[in-house]
């Protein structure tokens, strides 16, 4: 890792601990896409980050690398409200589908095939 990326990323987990609670640290991407960091919709991808990719090692790799890559991302998009919309249409709405659907059987469990 070059000098410059790895002064960026000490700031950046310096910064996570600055973040406001009670869902820190924010799930920036769908916060900007959705337009609000306490909207409903954003609660499942923190119960999936939480009760699934925190608990293993890639999970936390993947977990780390989006809290260091979707800062910036969020800065590309900040002011593009159409590319928002295209954003919580195609990817967040689908993967939204996904959670709920993942969280829901992890409660309940998967229905079993009785005949």
């Amino acid at each position: 890792m070059n000098k410059k990326i790895q002064k960026e990323h000490k700031i950046f987990k310096q910064n996570l601990n600055q973040l406001p609670s009670p869902y820190s640290p924010t799930c920036f991407i769908a916060t900007i896409a959705y337009g609000s960091r306490i909207y409903s919709k954003l609660n499942y991808f923190r119960e999936f980050r939480d009760k699934f990719l925190a608990r293993t090692k890639l999970g936390n790799k993947l977990i780390n690398l989006y809290y260091f890559v979707s800062p910036r991302f969020v800065n590309l998009i900040k002011d593009k409200t159409n590319l928002k919309i295209i954003l919580r249409h195609i990817l967040l709405e689908p993967l939204l589908f996904f959670l709920k659907f993942t969280i829901f059987y992890s409660n309940k469990g998967f229905p079993s095939k009785s005949s």
